[in-house]
């Protein structure tokens, strides 16, 4: 009697510990033989810097949940550069077999979506006590959702800001825009500059106003978004459109043609270009800095605000989500919010990549810090126009398709600028065209 009890205790506990690695309830097992949670990273710089420390923070990051996660083991497949990213996640999200959590550039998000791809994390982001989306700047929190749910948090961020040889402003007489600048101030300081390089020798090289400012900055600081979030709608007919075109005329016509001339900003020759502060930051950090750059300083501005606009930067922002079928959505949602809130994370972009924190805090304070440190060429630095431009940024186009919608787009400006016609009417008919193109895609 007693061998049979035992038999069939046995096969009992056969049963449960069946039952018990088929539920996943083996998850929980704290001895490594858990959870395995994979996530999807790229190798390189997301701003395009080669700084060498490729996968050091998601590295650094993974070690810290680790630990506060015993069972939970983390892996990424290694050496994929980012121009091969988009192509590899989708590839995997095909298969089925993509990451629990996995980075998402901006012109991937639309794509995804259409993939069902990723997960809606709106309960996760409302119902956790430990989670507080105020404590992102709202405009890189936005980025993240569409139809009224939220699928991503932000990562990482950067607006565009415009950049000011203060060299040759002082040398003008003129003194450095406030923050709420206009295209008129803009304008003016441009003329004066131009006008101040002329051919009677007095100075010994030639200056411009501005170089690469285009339509992109024109129409965001005249309130015009211009691509539906999907981007199969463009509305290029817009009157906002027709007073940005006409202002961006006026300025072409200081230029002389040398608008997107970037080498003359970089030998001092410039007043104005719009950059990423990420490349500000890589700036910055360049050990040959005052070696290249020692004949002029520079500093940043809020982007002038159009004459029907604000002060509105474009914020570049990289971002993470999680598999629609992770199988392990509880620990997803933990490391991505490590990933995007915890402190030692967060704080890790100031000295292992060139863009900001979306956390407002971490950002000024760690601002702060290369402010009051001399050494970290970073004198210049106004936080007044970083959380203004922060608060006001809008997020650069991102759809799938995107690269062809601009291409479109900037061959219509180019063709009414060069055009010498009448811009409204111009600008009639190259929308019909940019339609008919975006109905084909």
């Amino acid at each position: 009697m007693t061998g049979n009890r035992t038999k069939y205790l046995i096969c009992i506990l056969l049963l449960l510990a069946a039952l018990f690695f088929s539920t996943g309830i083996s998850d929980m097992i704290p001895d490594g033989r858990g959870t395995e949670l994979k996530i999807g990273v790229f190798a390189d710089s997301y701003w395009g810097v080669h700084n060498g420390y490729e996968h050091r923070i998601p590295d650094d990051a993974i070690k810290l949940f680790e630990k506060d996660h015993p069972g939970v083991k983390i892996s990424y497949e290694t050496g994929i550069l980012k121009e091969d990213y988009t192509e590899w996640l989708a590839e995997q999200i095909v298969k089925g077999e993509a990451p629990d959590v996995f980075f998402v550039m901006p012109e991937d998000f639309d794509l995804f979506i259409k993939m069902q791809a990723l997960e809606d994390i709106t309960e996760y982001v409302d119902k956790d006590s430990d989670f507080n989306k105020e404590i992102f700047y709202r405009s890189a929190y936005r980025f993240g959702s569409f139809d009224d749910a939220q699928y991503l948090l932000p990562f990482e961020c950067a607006p565009e800001l415009m950049f000011a040889n203060t060299t040759i402003l002082d040398e003008k007489g003129i003194d450095t825009p406030s923050l709420n600048w206009t295209w008129d101030d803009f304008y003016d300081i441009c003329k004066k500059v131009n006008s101040a390089a002329s051919p009677s020798g007095e100075d010994k090289k030639e200056v411009f106003g501005t170089v690469n400012y285009t339509w992109k900055e024109a129409f965001a600081a005249n309130g015009n978004r211009l691509f539906s979030t999907d981007g199969r709608e463009c509305d290029f007919a817009d009157t906002k459109i027709t007073t940005a075109l006409t202002f961006l005329d006026e300025l072409d016509s200081l230029n002389e043609g040398n608008k997107d001339n970037a080498r003359y900003f970089e030998k001092g020759n410039v007043a104005f270009q719009p950059m990423y502060y990420a490349s500000y930051r890589d700036f910055i950090k360049n050990p040959l800095r005052e070696t290249l750059y020692e004949d002029f300083e520079l500093t940043f501005l809020t982007m002038p605000a159009g004459s029907e606009g604000d002060n509105t930067s474009i914020l570049d922002t990289l971002c993470v989500g999680m598999y629609s079928k992770s199988r392990h959505k509880k620990e997803a949602w933990e490391f991505i919010k490590m990933l995007t809130t915890d402190e030692t994370v967060q704080s890790e972009i100031f000295k292992y990549s060139e863009g900001l924190s979306p956390c407002r805090d971490i950002t000024e304070r760690e601002l702060k810090k290369e402010l009051a440190d001399s050494t970290a060429g970073a004198q210049n630095i106004n936080m007044d126009v970083v959380r203004h431009a922060m608060d006001t940024a809008v997020p650069k186009y991102a759809f799938y398709g995107q690269d062809e919608a601009e291409n479109a787009v900037e061959y219509a400006v180019n063709e009414i600028l060069s055009g010498g016609g009448n811009i409204r009417m111009e600008q009639v008919i190259q929308d019909r065209r940019i339609k008919g193109i975006l109905s084909e895609e």
